[in-house]
């Protein structure tokens, strides 16, 4: 199952790269249907490729950065390292490095572009809230995220969303301080909607998917799906963080961002009580 999703999870970031390269040069081809501007296909494509590329390389460092992560040592966490180190070893990982983020939000995250460069974070406040078949549950589900490349998969879906983001400033930028006599305000807001719309999509889509895949593969590591149910459901009304960033929050085991009904339809986020049912379901049937 962890080499099947390997593999699938490496096709579907090289798969999203070229969606990302076909759909920034419909970006400057929509520009220019608005506005004349016959360098924005090219900008598009070209500066979406690179920025790409150096958000790939760079986001782990980033994630961790705005989600203020705090690097821990053996000395500093035994516990949490002899999990992960035990964890690490039934799965045939290399030991990532781990931190912990100063918050009172109950919740834990997984980054890097690979196991060779991993990264596991947990949050203060999840360190509260779990005894340690809990903790260890929720860690496996981190580390089945570094398994299966789930965290290339989300760094790739994170660069193509920051870069996206900074091609529509550049396009704002052109009408506010450019020449632009027609249509330059209405391409704003239509390929802005377009953009935000596939990008909401495409990070909930992968984010939805992962977060089950990563309850199944994390209950087969350590063969107790119930201690990771008894986790969400603790973890559940407790996973907001006092400074949640919405470009990593699919990176949470749980959603770091306050919400509501509406919210809750566009998270990026199963329904806890949807993953409770299933892992629950996986024990009941043992």
């Amino acid at each position: 199952m962890h080499t099947h999703s390997a593999t699938r999870n490496k096709l579907k970031s090289n798969f999203i790269i070229l969606c990302l390269l076909l759909f920034t040069a419909f970006l400057g081809w929509l520009y220019y249907q608005f506005t004349g501007n016959n360098t924005a296909i090219i900008f598009s494509v070209v500066f979406g490729l690179v920025y790409s590329i150096i958000s790939y390389f760079s986001a782990a460092s980033i994630a961790l950065k705005v989600n203020r992560a705090k690097p821990i040592t053996k000395k500093d966490a035994p516990d949490i390292y002899r999990i992960v180190s035990d964890l690490t070893k039934d799965a045939g990982l290399p030991m990532p490095r781990l931190y912990v983020v100063p918050d009172k939000g109950a919740n834990a995250f997984a980054t890097g572009r690979s196991p060779e460069n991993a990264h596991v974070a947990v949050t203060a406040g999840i360190l509260e809230v779990l005894n340690e078949d809990e903790l260890r549950a929720v860690l496996s589900h981190e580390i089945s995220h570094v398994k299966n490349y789930d965290i290339r998969l989300m760094m790739i879906v994170f660069a193509c969303i920051t870069s996206l983001n900074l091609i529509i400033d550049f396009f704002l930028r052109t009408i506010l301080f450019g020449d632009e006599d027609r249509g330059g305000f209405l391409s704003y807001i239509v390929i802005s909607m377009i953009s935000s719309l596939i990008g909401f999509l495409v990070q909930a889509a992968v984010s939805r998917q992962r977060e089950y895949a990563a309850d199944l593969s994390g209950a087969e590591i350590t063969h107790k799906p119930k201690d990771l149910a008894s986790a969400l459901r603790k973890i559940s009304g407790k996973s907001t963080l006092s400074r949640p960033s919405t470009s990593t929050a699919h990176l949470f085991i749980a959603n770091p961002l306050k919400s509501n009904k509406v919210s809750r339809l566009f998270s990026t986020h199963p329904p806890i009580e949807e993953r409770i049912k299933i892992l629950e379901s996986l024990n009941a049937s043992k």
